[in-house]
């Protein structure tokens, strides 16, 4: 086990190395898919060793990168990782509104794969959260709808 947790730790150091010398690019040198991935992989790191403050903080620099640059996919992924974290944490109710964002955020994409994932995601925590998922209108014109039994 320590040494598996050693394994890890060492990874973080050198991956924040890495997005230091990163950082320290000129402007025109970066590539974000670079930083978002070394962000990714940190918060990931920390995510397994617990570290909850340090892997959320590495989501939120990847969150708000991926929304710079209008990548969906990865705002997405992000989204789900910090719902992870809330749910680690017993924090459902924030997991259920993260994992929410996630799943409007790929249906705007062509990821059905992670879709349907954020979608299981929701429903199992709705359920945990005692709340009733919202059903799906897949004709694409309002991607939630409640149906109350009045409309006719």
């Amino acid at each position: 086990m320590c040494q598996r947790r050693c394994c890890k730790l060492e990874r973080i150091s050198a991956l924040l190395g890495l997005l230091n010398d990163y950082k320290n690019l000129p402007l025109a040198q970066r590539d974000y898919p670079i930083e978002t991935r070394l962000l990714k992989r940190l918060g990931n790191l920390h995510q397994t060793l617990g570290r909850w403050v340090e892997a959320e903080k590495c989501y939120q620099q990847d969150l708000a990168i991926c929304r710079e640059f209008g990548d969906r996919v990865g705002e997405g992924q992000t989204l789900g990782n910090l719902a992870l974290i809330q749910e680690a944490q017993g924090e459902i109710a924030g997991a259920l509104e993260l994992a929410r964002q996630a799943e409007a955020v790929f249906e705007k994409t062509e990821d059905k794969t992670a879709l349907e994932r954020a979608r299981a995601r929701v429903a199992e925590w709705a359920k945990v959260a005692g709340q009733v998922p919202l059903p799906v209108n897949r004709s694409g014109n309002n991607p939630r709808t409640i149906i109350t039994g009045t409309e006719a």
